[in-house]
């Protein structure tokens, strides 16, 4: 099982949130392999969201290409579409009642984001 989940970011060590994904993705592409499980959360987050997209589908395809299974969380609709495209990738959304998640996988569904439910829940401004 090889995992990106959470952040790595350091003022110390020069690493933004997305150079510390970057170098983890970097070491889950060169150990993947055909007995791989890979495991990302927000691929290609914390840059600009068309070049990380670009990035996340790239890297995606490529441990696809290595046999690994891969299993991400994403915002992105490009991501999310991938699978409408290309029969290597399939999707699943979270089941949400009342604004909130159940935890419930919904395969061949695409999910929403439910951030303004969330941040109203959190009595952020509207």
């Amino acid at each position: 099982v090889l995992a990106d989940i959470g952040d790595l970011q350091s003022v110390g060590g020069d690493l933004s949130t997305f150079s510390g994904h970057m170098l983890v993705c970097r070491e889950v592409l060169a150990s993947s392999g055909k007995n791989a499980l890979v495991l990302m959360d927000e691929l290609g987050s914390g840059t600009d969201p068309a070049q990380g997209v670009a990035i996340a589908q790239a890297l995606l395809e490529s441990l696809v290409e290595t046999g690994a299974r891969c299993v991400i969380t994403t915002h992105y609709m490009e991501l999310k579409q991938l699978a409408a495209s290309d029969e290597r990738f399939a999707v699943g959304g979270m089941q949400f009642v009342g604004g909130r998640p159940t935890y419930k996988l919904l395969p061949g569904t695409v999910g929403e984001s439910f951030a303004l439910a969330v941040a109203e829940r959190f009595k952020l401004p509207q």
